[in-house]
């Protein structure tokens, strides 16, 4: 599972590193009327896919899936799981947003060079997932979350060390390697307590908890920015790890054939 989450979100930050360096460039030479254009047709070509690829089975839920998402819901685990899930993707959620900002506004560069130092994030966020993957099927979840957590926090507390180009790029770098680990640690964690009879409706119930605890954070980084400057910002962020870590201790996991 840990390979395979690995897999997903390094699909998802390759093109998203992508799409950083080459749409501030296509938008700058001929204008952003053009970068929504082709983002509007790469939609229309990822809606095909769905009638080229055909399902194998499906697996029949007697229950009805209400009752069965309310029990599995009672147990302390998914319930610490969930709390959890919004609380570990919040520092994504501000870097994301305070990152661009602060190198148009604190380091004055311009929409092109944003765009490929912006790059940087989603290609470590790719590399670090695939690692993570690895790592996390071989020394468990928690162990893992820990790890590359401790690690983003150190990672994003530096920022404030970052007062040129060059050295927001080495940080910027480090954060999204961590950030791609413990992201994919996090949804294969998701997928560890998740009961396969409702597979779909419990993993989205996480990452859709998540990605509220993703895009709220996204959502104040500015009024952040403006409050507390970049500097306090950059802390506040790494500081919002601290209850993230704390929940995690509370978390039971038991171990699969796997051990993992």
């Amino acid at each position: 599972r840990g390979k395979i989450n690995g897999s997903m979100f390094a699909g998802q930050y390759a093109a998203w590193a992508i799409g950083a360096a080459l749409f501030p460039f296509i938008g700058s030479q001929y204008g952003y009327q053009i970068v929504y254009l082709v983002n509007a047709l790469m939609i229309l070509l990822i809606l095909l896919f769905p009638f080229i690829v055909n399902e194998t089975s499906k697996r029949k839920v007697k229950e009805k899936i209400a009752s069965l998402v309310l029990k599995e819901f009672k147990t302390k685990t998914v319930l610490l799981i969930a709390l959890f899930s919004p609380l570990v993707f919040m520092n994504e959620g501000i870097m994301s947003f305070i990152i661009p900002i602060y190198m148009r506004d604190g380091l004055g560069l311009s929409d092109v060079q944003v765009g490929f130092i912006a790059m940087i994030l989603p290609v470590f966020l790719a590399v670090g997932s695939l690692f993570g993957g690895i790592v996390t099927d071989k020394i468990g979840r928690k162990s893992a979350l820990y790890l590359f957590i401790t690690f983003n926090i150190v990672g994003t507390a530096s920022l404030i060390f970052a007062d040129s180009w060059w050295k927001l790029s080495i940080i910027y770098g480090m954060i999204g390697f961590f950030m791609g680990g413990h992201s994919t640690v996090s949804c294969a964690l998701f997928m560890d307590v998740t009961n396969p009879r409702i597979g779909a409706t419990q993993y989205g119930i996480f990452t859709g908890i998540a990605n509220v605890g993703l895009n709220g954070a996204g959502m104040i980084t500015g009024t952040l920015a403006i409050s507390l400057g970049f500097a306090r910002t950059f802390l506040y962020a790494a500081w919002l790890f601290g209850p993230a870590l704390l929940v995690l201790y509370f978390i039971r996991i038991k171990k699969d054939r796997n051990g993992t």
